[in-house]
Formats: structure tokens, sequence, C-alpha cells
């Protein structure tokens, strides 16, 4: 694989340091409180030690064909799943022992490829709405819905992570990532250039690293955006 940064001096020296082989495709992994990591994938959420990948909890995840995206800690966690049909997308609320204890948002969809990210704190649940091209934003508290942001110019919402006052989204065809904060307000506070922008995390620094959708290259953005 390649990496392409998009710095002058990395922030990191990137590794490889262990491959761990999982029950299926891994479509996608988040870091829990408790040093755990989530890897999601067709009906099932594998709960793995961050520090040597070890399974440590399975939990199933009925009527689904996949778990997109998960995040949270060893208690409650949060997911976006894919039904069977293709046509319908929802946001969970769920724990390893109730895994759909409650449904954030749903969403229909035309195209098995519009199931995009979330992204999850202590304080904040964000879920992309790709039909309506928004950001759904709830409580992690509460599981209440606080508002939408308003993606108005956007071609594909992807990506979504939430820093400590703001939510970073970027958009796979318009090939951009945005950064907002979290208010109902449509407006960002910066716009980034990064062609096929996709999923998205950031580091103790801050910096930002973006994956490329059409390519093995990851982007590596400073944290003002440039």
């Amino acid at each position: 694989m390649h990496f392409v940064a998009k710095l002058e001096f990395p922030p990191t020296t990137i590794e490889h340091v262990k491959t761990e082989k999982t029950a299926g495709s891994c479509y996608g992994v988040s870091w829990t409180d408790d040093d755990r990591i989530l890897c999601a994938q067709n009906k099932l959420v594998e709960v793995r030690h961050a520090t040597d990948l070890r399974l440590d909890k399975t939990t199933t995840v009925k009527y689904f064909t996949v778990v997109h995206s998960s995040i949270g800690n060893c208690e409650k966690f949060y997911f976006k799943v894919g039904s069977a049909t293709g046509r319908k997308y929802i946001t969970y609320s769920g724990s390893h022992h109730e895994p759909a204890q409650r449904v954030l948002h749903s969403e229909e969809a035309k195209n098995p490829n519009q199931i995009t990210h979330l992204s999850a704190n202590k304080d904040y649940i964000a879920s992309i709405d790709y039909v309506n091209r928004a950001l759904k934003v709830f409580s992690s508290t509460t599981d209440e819905h606080l508002f939408d942001i308003q993606l108005t110019d956007f071609q594909s919402p992807y990506g979504v992570h939430l820093t400590g006052d703001a939510v970073l989204v970027t958009d796979w065809k318009g090939g951009k990532l945005c950064k907002y904060s979290l208010t109902a307000s449509p407006e960002p506070i910066w716009t980034c250039t990064i062609p096929n922008a996709g999923g998205i995390t950031t580091d103790e620094s801050g910096f930002i690293y973006v994956t490329d959708l059409d390519g093995p290259l990851i982007g590596i953005v400073f944290p003002s955006g440039k």
C-alpha cells in the first residue's frame, strides 16, 4: 500500500505492526473509550483488544447484512447497518447485550453504495443522512436528536469524525473535507480540497487522516485544514 502525505513532514512514521484475521470482511473499525477496537462486519461486531487485536467478544446483529460503522465503550455503542434488501440504512444505539436497543435514525436509499459513516464521543453522536444531504447530531447521553447540519453543496457525503468542539465531514464525489462547528449552522469553518475523500480520523495532535476511496492512499492534513 502506498501513502500520500499532504505534509512536508508527516507527524508520525507509518509502520505495519500486525495483521489479525477477522470473521469476515471488515467494513469499519473504531476505537472505544476502554481501549478496545470494534470491527464492523457482516451481521456482527467483533470487540478486540487494542494492544494486540485479540478477540474479546462478538455481538450478532440480526436481520441485517452489513454493520458499517460502530463506536463506543464497553457498555454502549452506536452502529449503522444496511438491510437485507439494500434499501434502508439504520443508525442504532445499542450495547453488547442488546445490540438493537433503539433506532436513532432510519433512511431509505436507492443505491446500496449510499450507506455512510457515523461518529460518537462522550457528548455527541453524528450520523450522515445521505438522502437529505444532512448531518444528524444526537446526544450520546440521552440519544435525543439535537439538530441537523445541512450539507447543502455536498455531492456524496461519506465520512464523519467528531473532535472536541467540531465535526469533520468528507464529500466523496465533491472531493473535499469540511469542518463544522457543533451547531445547526450550514456554513463550514473551513473547506479543504481532497479528491475522492472517504473515511476520516484524527490523532492526538489534531492532524487529520483521510482515505482515498478510489486508490490506496491516505492524505494527512493540518488541523487548520491546509
